[in-house]
């Protein structure tokens, strides 16, 4: 990891810590609502998310009624993606390339009512999916990989999502704060689908804003270095 390393820079005085950047933890996908360039769209109706890990996992929507919007919202004066309770967007990583745990998945998103239900993220079929999102139910924040855990209390707030799913040391922590622990379930995790469950229910009122998932383990460092970064691209407290 780069992080950290002393660059001499022409002009100044001693060294200057390098950036951190999402790829510094080698992601197996990376997606930025703030990158338009990203976005296959037409008169804002996303088509395409184009990955930024350089792995090529980008995720479709073919269906126009079914596309999320970009354009017409934004946080911390950034391009975020519009869900509007039909959307979602997705892609397979196909047979023999699934993630197995443990894994990490930071995710900026808001949900916009804070009595309903809506799935930030899932897999893509019945046995290789890990998902997390709000449930109506208890207002409550929930997540799982075969195994459901849920507690804490939803809002409409944007939020820092980190979640790992490791067995029985699985987590999820909003804005750095732990929310969920305990033992998940073990699915690997064969693609990605946002905005909705891989069946199509739950399906999303509110916006995603940026979603990195890394195959493996993470230090604590690694991971207060990509929180801190997320918050203040998207003016979020930690």
């Amino acid at each position: 990891m780069r992080l950290g390393l002393g660059i001499s820079i022409p002009g100044t005085s001693g060294l200057v810590q390098a950036a951190f950047s999402p790829l510094d933890l080698s992601p197996v996908l990376w997606l930025v609502a703030s990158a338009t360039s990203t976005f296959t769209e037409v008169g804002g109706a996303v088509s395409q998310w184009d990955d930024k890990s350089g792995n090529g996992w980008n995720v479709v929507q073919a269906t126009a009624a079914n596309q999320p919007t970009s354009g017409t919202r934004t946080l911390n004066s950034l391009n975020v993606l519009d869900f509007d309770g039909n959307d979602l967007l997705d892609v397979d990583f196909g047979f023999g390339n699934e993630i197995t745990q443990p894994n990490t998945v930071f995710m900026v998103a808001q949900i916009d009512a804070a009595a309903s239900t809506g799935q930030f993220f899932d897999g893509v079929d019945a046995s290789d999916r890990q998902f997390f999102g709000a449930l109506a139910a208890g207002g409550v924040w929930r997540m799982s990989a075969g195994t459901i855990l849920s507690g804490g209390s939803h809002d409409q707030n944007a939020h820092i999502f980190t979640v790992i799913f490791n067995g029985a040391s699985s987590t999820l922590d909003v804005d750095s704060a732990n929310v969920l622990s305990g033992n998940a379930g073990a699915n690997d995790l064969g693609g990605v689908t946002l905005g909705a469950t891989y069946a199509v229910s739950a399906v999303l009122n509110g916006a995603i804003a940026e979603v990195i998932v890394v195959d493996g383990t993470l230090t604590a460092g690694e991971i207060s270095d990509c929180e801190s970064y997320l918050a203040n691209k998207w003016g979020i407290t930690i």
